[in-house]
């Protein structure tokens, strides 16, 4: 079976639990997908028409006032979950004139839905693990202490020797850290472009690195996420940061600086001409 095929089974799968018309539905899996029960409603819902559509170019309109006799809830509910929507990488919307009025109308990019879908239920455990860690920090065993005590023959002294074995384990998961700050998972290109960085074995620990470039942008609450943490990941590069150390360390000299007073320039009369 290639791809194709598999994607299109996995959409139909998807679409015969997605919507109703007359019927408000959802799956709670929409919820937690989208991070709202508004944006999970009118995503099922625009499943459901996406299925019914006639047009060649994949749209389909609707207004505010359709959707809200369609699935009750409140127009700004409606445009707050449409924005959600977009800023996942997977909805596009138009204003086009519908009956003589300006009209918004949808499509919805079904390959990049399913690879997200996709990606949000493979890492959904990942996610739950994370959660319980939520600073992504090392997760340790516990560390086995074994007291060996050997003799010496000849002084007949013991002396005992200390072997310690620990395991390390990082458990970092850009992806969820992308949804944990800001509330929806990274857009499709994005998730792309964080596979590319681990699997060119460019950076050291590139997931942990990942995972700090997306705090920073957590930091400053940019208007498009996903751009700003890619001109990260790129400073990173350019500046040759490729362990996590480097990148921690430049982070705190620039806090630092950052942090520090603005100097005062010095006006001409409190200059000592005496030190010239």
């Amino acid at each position: 079976m290639n791809k194709v095929d598999f994607k299109q089974q996995v959409y139909d799968i998807i679409s015969q639990f997605s919507g109703q018309n007359n019927v408000i539905t959802i799956n709670t899996v929409y919820v937690d997908f989208t991070g709202s029960v508004e944006s999970a409603l009118l995503l099922s819902q625009i499943i459901y028409w996406t299925d019914r559509t006639t047009r060649e170019d994949g749209f389909f309109y609707k207004t505010d006032d359709e959707w809200h006799k369609e699935i009750k809830i409140s127009k700004y509910s409606i445009r707050k979950a449409r924005k959600k929507l977009e800023s996942m990488g997977f909805l596009e919307t138009k204003i086009k004139k519908a009956n003589g009025s300006p009209t918004v109308h949808y499509r919805l990019d079904k390959e990049s839905f399913i690879n997200s879908f996709i990606s949000f239920l493979r890492n959904r455990k990942i996610e739950i693990a994370n959660s319980q860690n939520p600073n992504c920090e090392n997760e340790r065993t516990l560390t086995e202490i074994t007291t060996k005590t050997t003799t010496n023959i000849d002084d007949d002294k013991s002396e005992p020797i200390n072997e310690i074995s620990r395991e390390e384990k990082v458990e970092c998961n850009p992806i969820a850290e992308f949804e944990k700050a800001f509330g929806y998972l990274p857009p499709h290109i994005l998730q792309q472009e964080f596979e590319q960085i681990i699997e060119s074995g460019q950076f050291q620990e590139p997931e942990a690195i990942i995972v700090e470039a997306i705090r920073l942008a957590r930091k400053q609450m940019p208007r498009n996420p996903a751009r700003y943490i890619s001109s990260i990941l790129r400073n990173f590069e350019f500046m040759g940061l490729f362990t996590l150390d480097d990148v921690k360390e430049y982070n705190e000299m620039f806090e630092q600086k950052r942090k520090q007073p603005p100097r005062r320039r010095q006006s001409p009369t409190e200059i000592n001409w005496d030190e010239l």
